[in-house]
């Protein structure tokens, strides 16, 4: 509980930091802690990263696989937008605060790089009256809508 503490002594008080991964007893993830002369201290503890407020932003959990990091993981079917939402998972260090420009999010599904379709807005190339499909993204896919009066050929015409 006290290994590897530093504290450095000053005037009136001296400030105590824990070690990576670690915070002062009582003292809400804090790493170091200023102490009055001849008041005890209370030593170091594992932090739980999760703890803090958002730690992960939305359509994400938290866990702490390792000492000092956080693990963010997305719903199913929601990606992190880092590197073209290719991962549903993250790891950062300590207590840092969530950016959310990570915040889990749905990949652009119609887009023909990303859900590797080459057909042009991922609905395919039939034209209809010169206007294509019109492409969403949807939770594990997109949705094609094809102009009023049409239907996707083999599909079946809309009721």
């Amino acid at each position: 509980q006290f290994e590897n503490v530093e504290c450095r002594i000053g005037d009136s008080a001296r400030r105590c930091i824990c070690p990576f991964g670690h915070s002062v007893i009582g003292t809400n993830n804090s790493s170091s802690a200023l102490i009055s002369i001849g008041t005890a201290f209370a030593g170091c503890e594992d932090t739980n990263e999760c703890s803090i407020s958002n730690p992960c932003g939305p359509f994400a959990s938290c866990s702490t696989p390792s000492l000092g990091y956080r693990q963010c993981t997305c719903q199913k079917g929601y990606f992190i937008p880092e590197d073209n939402y290719r991962f549903a998972e993250m790891s950062i260090m300590g207590t840092t605060p969530w950016d959310s420009q990570n915040d889990c999010g749905l990949p652009d599904n119609c887009d023909p790089e990303l859900s590797g379709d080459e057909r042009k807005n991922g609905c395919g190339e039939v034209k209809y009256d010169n206007q294509l499909p019109e492409c969403s993204s949807v939770l594990n896919g997109r949705e094609c809508t094809c102009p009023v009066g049409y239907y996707i050929p083999g599909r079946g015409q809309a009721g």
